[in-house]
């Protein structure tokens, strides 16, 4: 692995180094996000036991996964700078290595899924890659191992109401508390609306994976075909 040195305002060392695969996951970050797709460009080094929601004990670390140990080592000052309170108090308790925000919600098998920074939602459903997606702190996720609940919770948030509501009233952040001003009803398996919606979520997913793998130059006639799809299909979420 090596770190994504350039990335951030506080300036860190470039270290490559190979490392155990065990506290690696493919990492979804605000620019990662779509409107019905995702696509993950790195991977995130969690080091939070999300049970006790606390770092990894370090004397178990060091023995078990020496090399990521060594690896995280050569980041131990600049960690410890973190100003953070409440990671300071995890590192207090725990680790110089702690994480904020890190608990069982971070690996549930689904995640709905949007950019923090916006002054809309476009929700995508982020589905396990080779290990389960885990967001950073510019996404927002709603967090659910069951797949149709899932969709239909995205088809929701994409829809054109809840945009209409959204728009309203938020500049830059729809974060979390957007939920509290739309009404989302519980996923009902026997719903037969909720059901549409999950599936019809489902469908504008596969057709926007479709438009995205068009090789370039595109091919222009399977490409209007796809996207007259997914108008149809967008159209029937608002309705």
């Amino acid at each position: 692995v090596e770190n994504l040195h350039e990335v951030g305002k506080r300036k860190v060392p470039s270290v490559r180094r190979a490392i155990e695969p065990d506290l690696i996951y493919p990492l979804c970050r605000g620019r990662d996000v779509k409107r019905w797709s995702s696509c993950p460009q790195a991977y995130v080094l969690v080091t939070q036991d999300p049970d006790t929601r606390m770092a990894y004990d370090e004397p178990q670390m060091r023995t078990r996964l020496t090399q990521t140990y060594l690896f995280l080592q050569e980041f131990r000052k600049e960690l410890r700078l973190r100003r953070s309170s409440s990671v300071r108090t995890l590192m207090e308790k725990s680790a110089f290595y702690a994480m904020f925000g890190v608990a069982d919600y971070t690996f549930s098998k689904y995640k709905v899924s949007w950019a923090e920074l916006g002054n809309s939602i476009e929700a995508c459903v982020l589905s396990p890659l080779e290990r389960t997606v885990v967001p950073d702190h510019t996404v927002v996720s709603v967090h659910t191992d069951d797949l149709d609940e899932a969709h239909y919770v995205c088809g929701v948030l994409n829809s054109a109401p809840v945009d209409l509501t959204i728009r309203g009233y938020v500049v830059m952040h729809p974060s979390p508390h957007v939920l509290q001003h739309l009404r989302v009803p519980k996923y009902e398996p026997g719903n037969a609306v909720h059901r549409k919606l999950s599936s019809l979520s489902q469908r504008a997913h596969e057709l926007t994976a479709k438009l995205r793998a068009l090789p370039a130059p595109a091919d222009a006639q399977r490409s209007t075909r796809w996207r007259k799809q997914l108008d149809e299909v967008e159209s029937e979420v608002d309705q």
